[in-house]
């Protein structure tokens, strides 16, 4: 998206996540900007874990594979020619009832297999002037970003005065239910 004219100092106003807000003051204008989500992996501190298991199942008569973090067999009587099997699944916070059975004779468990890496969110933004990279950066998301064009804040117009700095802010919502709510009363 463009934004402001030729004579303006575009400040870019933002902010990621719950971090502070943010300048950037172009010298340059008018700027374009694009915004972008990106998967990332969760960090260079990610601690990889888990572990597969491999077992047969009797009822299914397949082989079956899972990737876990902990695991816990439980007899479910004589009646059954098998065992269930309790899996707490890579990202899973609680051991849940996996699959039909279990041949406790068949379980494998390899320790070489482990969690994926799990991956966030991650916005960024580029600034550009006349399609040339002026301004980039990345954070965590979500981004909230506002472009000020001029020497007011967004939602403001300015206007001349005789005063330093030679030009004042007014709020356009403020002033708008001003001059409605005194159209009404003229009525």
């Amino acid at each position: 998206m463009i934004y402001c004219l030729e004579s303006d100092k575009p400040i870019i106003i933002y902010k990621f996540g719950e971090n502070p807000e943010r300048r950037f003051k172009s010298s340059f204008a008018p700027i374009s900007i694009e915004t972008k989500l990106s998967k990332i992996a969760a960090g260079d501190n990610y601690n990889s874990q888990g572990f597969q298991v491999r077992f047969y199942s009797p009822n299914n008569f397949l082989y079956t594979d899972y990737i876990v973090t902990e695991y816990k067999i439980v007899d479910i009587g004589e009646a059954y020619n098998y065992d269930e099997i309790l899996l707490k699944q890579c990202g899973e916070t609680t051991l849940s009832a996996n699959g039909p059975g279990i041949d406790v004779s068949t379980l494998v468990i390899n320790p070489n297999i482990k969690c994926p890496v799990p991956e966030i969110d991650r916005c960024s933004f580029i600034v550009r002037h006349e399609d040339q990279i002026i301004f980039q950066d990345q954070g965590d998301c979500p981004l909230s970003l506002e472009v000020q064009c001029g020497n007011c804040p967004p939602h403001n117009i300015e206007c001349k005065a005789n005063h330093y700095p030679g030009y004042c802010c007014i709020p356009c919502e403020s002033t708008a239910q001003k001059i409605h709510n005194l159209a009404n009363k003229i009525k």
